[in-house]
């Protein structure tokens, strides 16, 4: 016997220690929002009882899980013959046909947030360093309807992966030859070291900088850097939101309403 009837789709978000997570409140706001008849619950569960829970939520039927910080890389093992992990992470999982699709929510937040702010074949993209951030993103990109106009990996495993002392070089040809850069979008996890060489670079003064990057940024200390003053710092809050974004867009197939999860986030984090 098959069971086909309609049920609620349910997201279930996975922790070992949930306290202090917002996706449920986010998710239940956008699911309102967009009059979406789902249900979001949140579990904890042991380490040692991961693939116990794994086997529970597929017979359920669970719609779709988010793991959080401390399974993602678990779920990547677990879910290494039916996706393809990004880095060793698994954030964010859709049940479709009759398995799972699984992808790391980072890197497509940043790819949605850049978008917004450039034509994608007018960007150059550095990557700096070996992370999860850069990895997600490359892998992103592979997958989303966006072709960067060059990508140059420092200190990496990209396809054009060089070494931090080439990359200035690089970087100014690109600048100075590709047609059209009109934004140059730097990603990493620690970039303060690499403000002194970004102000190094022959840029117009028509090109904006995008920085998405994991430390604590300020205004003028990019400022100092980037003397024309355009300049788009994506912060933790504004990738986090951005992930979200992406996958109630992903589950849902409806569009999400960022500035409301913006809003939702900040009420959230204010409890």
């Amino acid at each position: 016997m098959t069971m086909d009837s309609k049920i609620q789709p349910i997201l279930c978000c996975v922790g070992e220690a949930v306290a202090g997570r917002p996706t449920q409140f986010l998710m239940e706001r956008a699911f309102a929002a967009r009059h979406c008849d789902w249900r979001v619950i949140t579990v904890e569960i042991r380490q040692e009882d991961f693939q116990t829970a794994l086997d529970g939520m597929r017979a359920m039927r669970f719609k779709a899980l988010r793991f959080f910080p401390e399974f993602q890389v678990q779920a990547a093992k677990h879910l290494m013959d039916e996706a393809v992990a990004t880095f060793g992470t698994i954030t964010s999982v859709l049940w479709q046909g009759d398995q799972w699709t699984c992808w790391d929510n980072q890197g497509f937040g940043l790819v949605d947030l850049i978008a917004d702010c450039a034509v994608p074949a007018h960007v150059l993209v550095w990557l700096h360093g070996e992370s999860r951030m850069t990895h997600s993103f490359a892998n992103a990109l592979r997958a989303a309807e966006f072709t960067a106009g060059r990508l140059l990996w420092s200190e990496g495993e990209g396809e054009q992966t060089l070494t931090l002392e080439s990359v200035e070089q690089s970087l100014n040809e690109a600048l100075a030859t590709e047609s059209g850069v009109t934004h140059l979008a730097v990603i990493g996890e620690s970039l303060v070291g690499q403000l002194e060489l970004i102000g190094r670079l022959n840029a117009s003064a028509d090109t904006q900088l995008i920085l998405a990057t994991n430390e604590l940024l300020t205004r003028q200390q990019v400022n100092d850097a980037w003397t024309s003053g355009k300049v788009k710092i994506l912060s933790e809050v504004d990738q986090l939101v951005a992930a979200e974004a992406y996958d109630f867009r992903r589950w849902s197939g409806q569009a999400a309403d960022v500035d409301m999860l913006r809003d939702a986030y900040e009420e959230y984090a204010d409890f």
